[in-house]
C-alpha cells in the first residue's frame, strides 16, 4: 500500500516530489481519483492548512493507503501548530477506532511517527525543520549551497528596499524567490530548482526529511 502525503499546496507537492525523485527513495505520483497505479508515495494538495485539518477524518477513513504523512508549515509558532495537528488527531481517535500512543509534547526534530495501536501509522513534518518557526520556503533556503555569494546579497537587497510591499511573515518567501530570480534560468519554482540541482537535495535537512519519508514507507503494511 502507498503512503498518502497530505500537503498544504502545489509548491509543497512539487518540492517533495522532486526531492523523492532526486533521492530515489521511492516512487510517487500526485493524487488523482482516476489513477490507482501502485507507488510508494501519493502526494495530495489539500488547498491550505485549514482544509487539510478539516478533511483529516475523511482522509484517514480511506482503506486505499497504509500510512499517512502530514506536511504543514510551522508558521510563527511551532508549539501552537503542533497542538493544532495533534489535538485534531486526538479528536478523531474514537471516531476512527484508533488510539494514539506516546504523542510527544513537541515534534521530533527528525520528523514524528505516531503509532495508533492499529496498522495505521501517521507521520507529521512541520516545515522547515520541526524546530524553528517558518514555512516551506524557510526549508528551501536551507538547501542553498552554504558558500553561495548571492544568498546574503539577496537578503541585503530585500533589507534595503526603499519600500516593502510584502508582509514581514513573507520575508523568507521574498528571500528565496529573489535568489532564484538570479539563477539560470531565472525564476525557477522550488521544485524545478531541486530538479535542476540549483537547490541541493543532499543537505542534512533534506536528508532528514527523506529519512522520515523512508520510515513512513517502511511502516506501511
Amino acid at each position: 500500500m502507498s503512503v498518502l502525503l497530505l500537503v498544504e499546496g502545489p509548491a509543497d507537492s512539487h518540492t517533495i516530489a522532486n526531492l523523492i525523485k532526486r533521492s530515489g527513495v521511492g516512487t510517487y505520483r500526485r493524487f488523482d481519483e482516476n489513477n490507482k497505479a501502485p507507488v510508494d508515495f501519493v502526494i495530495k494538495d489539500m488547498g491550505g492548512y485549514p482544509q487539510l485539518r478539516k478533511s483529516l477524518a475523511s482522509e484517514l477513513l480511506s482503506t486505499e493507503f497504509g500510512s499517512y504523512g502530514l506536511v504543514v508549515d510551522a508558521d510563527s509558532d511551532v508549539a501552537k501548530r503542533w497542538l493544532s495537528v495533534t489535538d485534531r488527531l486526538r479528536e478523531l481517535q474514537s471516531r476512527l477506532a484508533f488510539t494514539l500512543q506516546e504523542v510527544p509534547r513537541e515534534p521530533n526534530p527528525s520528523g514524528t511517527i505516531l503509532r495508533t495501536g492499529t496498522p495505521l501509522t501517521i507521520g507529521i513534518w512541520l516545515w522547515p525543520d520541526n524546530i524553528a518557526a517558518g514555512d516551506m520556503e524557510s526549508f528551501a533556503g536551507k538547501l542553498v549551497p552554504p558558500d553561495d555569494l548571492l544568498w546574503p546579497h539577496a537578503d541585503e537587497a530585500i533589507r534595503t528596499l526603499p519600500e516593502t510591499r510584502f508582509l514581514e511573515t513573507h520575508r523568507t518567501k521574498a528571500h528565496i524567490h529573489t535568489w532564484l530570480a538570479w539563477q539560470d534560468p531565472p525564476g525557477q519554482q522550488l521544485g524545478e530548482a531541486i530538479r535542476s540541482s540549483t537547490l541541493r537535495s543532499d543537505t542534512l535537512l533534506a536528508q532528514t526529511l527523506l529519512a522520515w519519508l523512508t520510515k513512513l514507507k517502511e511502516s506501511t503494511p
